[in-house]
Parts: structure tokens; sequence; C-alpha cells
């Protein structure tokens, strides 16, 4: 039942410009910013969201909404939902994955790093065949959110 009316949702952000990204229950809308017109759009979308679910008397968890600049060129202009703002954040987790607005890797591969040194410190036998499956068990997932980062493992 969901999925037949979640649908007109991504048709009503389209009619703003707006990129919509669906998993489940969560909702990721994005639009390139040239200028301040555009966050005015994204404010607008946000709106029609938020009367969206109102009106089929869905709860959106605004504590949990937040926005993410990607790039250099940032407009000032403040998101509101259901009156309240949103939070401006540097990275944020999406399911499992670290996204930062740079875009770069550091923070799964650094995690990842931990965690490996972690397994060499805490397992007593030096069986190869041993670490290699903690490796892959626990490290290995941590880079393959991040697409690419380990070429695919051949068994």
């Amino acid at each position: 039942m969901y999925i037949a009316y979640i649908n007109e949702l991504i048709y009503i952000l389209e009619q703003f410009g707006i990129k919509v990204k669906m998993f489940a229950d969560d909702v990721k809308m994005y639009v390139q910013t040239v200028n301040c017109v555009d966050m005015e759009r994204l404010q607008s979308a946000l709106s029609a969201l938020y009367d969206w679910a109102k009106e089929w008397q869905l709860e959106i968890s605004v504590d949990k909404c937040c926005v993410m600049n990607i790039g250099a060129k940032n407009c000032t202009l403040y998101l509101t939902l259901n009156n309240s703002v949103l939070q401006i954040v540097p990275n944020i987790r999406d399911l499992g994955v670290i996204v930062s607005n740079d875009l770069s890797a550091t923070t799964h591969v650094s995690k990842a790093n931990r965690r490996a040194k972690l397994i060499l410190r805490t397992f007593i036998s030096q069986d190869v065949n041993l670490l290699v499956r903690a490796f892959i068990t626990y490290v290995r997932p941590l880079l393959e959110y991040n697409t690419n980062l380990v070429a695919p493992y051949s068994s």
C-alpha cells in the first residue's frame, strides 16, 4: 500500500526541478545550486514534502533531516521543514556509508585502518588464513561501502 502513494511524492517534487532518491522510507532531495533562487526552489519542495506527508497523515522526523552542501559555492539561506531550521552538516551517515561534503573516502579508510590494526593487536594466532578471514569479515565491508576502493574478491 505504501508504494501505491509514495510514487506521487516523486512527481510532486520533480515539479520543482528537484532530484529525488528513495529507499524504503528515506527520501533524499538534491539540486544543483547556481544561485540562491535554486535554494528557494528546494525550500518550496521541502514545503510540498511536508504538505504531502500531512495529507497522508505521515510523520516526518525533522530531527533526522539535515542539509549538506557539496562544493565551494554555497548560499547561506537556511532551509526549514515544519518551521524547524534544518541543520547544515559537513558529513552524513546514510545506509552505513559516511558521505562528506568534499566526497572524500578518508572517513571510511581511517575507520578500516583502525579496525585492521585492532585485529592484528588482539588476535593471538598468526595464522594467515585466519587473519585474512578476519580482514574480509570486519574490515573489507567498511571499504566496500565506498565504491571501488577494494577490488572484487575472488574465491
